[in-house]
């Protein structure tokens, strides 16, 4: 049974509709958040760990050129493709801060919200009309990952279950699981069913459990508060999955999200080793992307002490 929370009324939404409605205030925040970092507080560096990540970055940086890549022939295809190789031939970590959000008014406080930017602004209860019907949007702070980086970095969940191997295929006969911040035990229980928009599209999505309280990841010198936070997994296209010729665009979009991760190395060797491999990667599926000449870190927090 859907649960009508306390945070988030459930409702439902027609899909078409609400997709036209939402699509201006979604490209929006799907570019920001592809073509930034998150935001989050300051902290001491965590780690002197000899081990890197080196960021992966498409060159679609504009409304223009994403429809053009949009248009050209078998591009889910190619995207598919590429990710498959990234994750079959490279230590490749998928982590991503799209953000869930609520079409119902939400009446959290902004600790939930996720902030756009350092001046600190938030989408919270935009109002839209969406078929004569009023809606408010609220971004929700949100973590996407593979079942890599969970396994790694978030395996700790204190109430229910971690993600499994199924969890990462996404199939339309079923909702898709997530896990919650400790702080949304105060409105959720485990099983709980509420109804959330990801790019643009309605999903059903249910509570397998919830993260123990004062669990961070720290990114280079940002902490992110998952006390806070929604995560779900960096789910993969199959057969199983919706009808992609009916669906192109937001399958594309969701893997150029999914093809906007980390790659682990150890030394400089290891380094080019891996920007050689890419951008063949990207030459044999003709794609456009790099990795950034950047030094990232990420490690674990738990009630102050660095766990990985």
């Amino acid at each position: 049974m859907k649960k009508l929370a306390v945070l988030l009324l459930s409702g439902s939404i027609g899909l078409s509709n609400a997709f036209c409605s939402l699509l201006f205030l979604g490209i929006i925040c799907f570019l920001i958040t592809r073509n930034s970092t998150f935001i989050e507080s300051s902290a001491p560096e965590q780690s002197n760990s000899d081990t890197f990540f080196a960021q992966l970055v498409d060159h679609y940086v504009d409304d223009d050129k994403l429809t053009a890549l949009y248009n050209e022939p078998d591009i889910l295809e190619r995207l598919i493709a590429f990710n498959k190789c990234l994750n079959e031939q490279l230590n490749y970590y998928e982590l991503s801060f799209q953000a869930l959000q609520s079409l119902e008014y939400f009446k959290g406080t902004d600790n939930f919200v996720k902030i756009y930017n350092r001046k600190g602004d938030q989408i919270k209860n935009q109002k839209i009309e969406i078929d004569e019907q009023i809606c408010y949007v609220t971004s929700l702070n949100t973590i996407g990952v593979n079942e890599k980086f969970f396994n790694e970095y978030l395996p700790l969940v204190e109430e229910g279950n971690s993600f499994a191997s199924e969890d990462y295929i996404l199939s339309t006969s079923t909702e898709i699981p997530i896990i919650l911040g400790h702080h949304y035990k105060e409105y959720y229980k485990v099983g709980d069913i509420i109804q959330l928009n990801f790019l643009e599209k309605n999903f059903d999505f249910y509570i397998k459990g919830f993260f123990p309280e004062n669990l961070s990841i720290y990114y280079n010198s940002k902490s992110i508060d998952i006390n806070n936070y929604i995560c779900m997994p960096s789910f993969n296209y199959t057969a199983k999955s919706e009808d992609a010729n009916d669906n192109l665009i937001w399958w594309a979009r969701y893997y150029l999200q999914k093809n906007h991760g980390y790659i682990r190395y150890n030394s400089q060797d290891e380094l080019e080793s891996i920007k050689q491999i890419v951008t063949e990667l990207a030459q044999k599926y003709d794609l456009d992307y790099s990795i950034i000449d950047s030094v990232n870190r990420i490690s674990r927090s738990h009630e102050g002490g660095i766990a990985k």
